[in-house]
């Protein structure tokens, strides 16, 4: 077993693991959010969206595990990709199409304070798991009065790990609001595929205490 599958084992066991105990519960819907590629070619994509959900499990007051579960896509900017063939006379190219993402990542989530009197809670979030890509993409080029179509179609699996930082606003005794903004990194056989997104969630908290 690789040390990549390893970890995702290890961190989906753990989360398992706890669950059978009675402590808090969190699950994390997250709004329309925004998702935008980074490194080389990401000008060639435009600005995209994010529809994400977490369940996390309170190990310590300051220390949770969970999952994430996101979908991304994002469309070719058109603009970009045909810039460099505009000052041909009589050329013509079309790009139409999308890409998307979606994420299943075991994640560990650390959280700065748990006083009951604090309305704003910092935390740090990183997991590691698989990412689910997805291209389809047509193009149409004509010059002259002759034209050509091509398309591009991708689906596969890869292992990446994700991170970041995000703040907790209370709003309720068992509903807060979230604010996380998360960076994306897919490992690839060529260049690793980076990207960030930026969520607006709510946050409903819960107790239950399951038996054997």
């Amino acid at each position: 077993m690789s040390k990549k599958t390893s970890l995702t084992v290890l961190l989906l066991f753990l989360l398992s693991a706890n669950f059978v105990y009675g402590q808090n519960k969190t699950i994390t819907l997250q709004g329309g959010g925004i998702s935008k590629a980074t490194g080389d070619g990401c000008e060639y994509w435009n600005i995209g969206f994010n529809i994400s959900g977490e369940l996390f499990q309170e190990v310590t007051k300051n220390l949770s595990i969970g999952c994430r579960v996101a979908y991304n896509r994002w469309s070719p900017n058109e603009d970009e990709l045909t810039n460099e063939f505009s000052g041909i006379s009589g050329f013509r190219l079309d790009v139409s199409g999308s890409a998307s993402i979606i994420e299943l990542l075991p994640s560990v989530r650390l959280i700065s304070s748990t006083s009951p009197n604090q309305k704003t809670q910092f935390f740090g979030q990183i997991g590691a798991g698989y990412y689910i890509l997805n291209m389809e993409t047509e193009i149409s080029a004509s010059y002259n009065g002759s034209s050509a179509t091509g398309s591009i179609y991708l689906s596969e699996n890869k292992f990446g790990i994700n991170f970041g930082a995000g703040i907790i606003i209370a709003s309720s005794i068992n509903t807060n609001l979230s604010i996380c903004p998360m960076y994306n990194i897919i490992f690839t056989e060529q260049e690793s595929i980076k990207y960030f997104t930026v969520n607006l969630g709510i946050i409903f908290e819960c107790y239950t205490q399951l038996k054997l």
